[in-house]
């Protein structure tokens, strides 16, 4: 019965710490259109259906300005490789990311993307969302969400914002 009475105001002092220990920081970028550039990208038409495209493909977003910070750490840019699957520009995709800050850290995400055709017939929207697997450096410990929004046309043209949810694991 002793044990009992001594855990109880113990555990409820655990509880916050624990929490506090893992407090959520939020931060946001748009990354310049001129920034970015496709590096590689291989296209496989599917034939099943017109305009049926399978596409693998790399992704260099700059950012690096001196505002866009993780943890007071210049965000520099972000490689980002993917898969997607899109009939007529609608479809899923699947992205590993890449963060690379200015000391040469890095931040790494995972996810899926979603897109679809906009009206004006040549460019897509992508609704992106990312989980925070780790990171190195003074990320080392770094989970959180990456949610993005990205007017593409898959050529040149790419105009992102991304909004970051974080926490560090102790």
């Amino acid at each position: 019965m002793r044990w009992r009475l001594f855990a109880v105001p113990y555990g409820a002092l655990l509880v916050p710490m624990i929490a506090l220990a893992q407090e959520k920081h939020i931060v946001a970028f748009d990354a310049p259109t001129s920034g970015n550039k496709y590096t590689q990208q291989y296209i496989l038409e599917v034939g099943d259906v017109p305009e049926h495209k399978l596409r693998l493909f790399e992704l260099v977003r700059s950012y690096g300005g001196k505002d866009q910070t993780i943890e007071g750490v210049v965000l520099k840019e972000a490689v980002i490789r993917g898969t997607s699957d899109l009939t007529d520009l609608n479809g899923l995709g699947r992205s590993y990311v890449e963060y690379r800050m200015e000391n040469g850290d890095k931040i790494f995400a995972r996810g899926f993307f979603l897109s679809h055709k906009l009206s004006s017939g040549d460019r897509l929207k992508n609704l992106t969302e990312l989980d925070i697997t780790g990171g190195s450096g003074k990320f080392r410990g770094i989970r959180g969400i990456v949610r993005a929004e990205t007017i593409s046309d898959n050529k040149a043209f790419n105009q992102n914002r991304t909004e970051f949810e974080y926490w560090f694991e102790k």
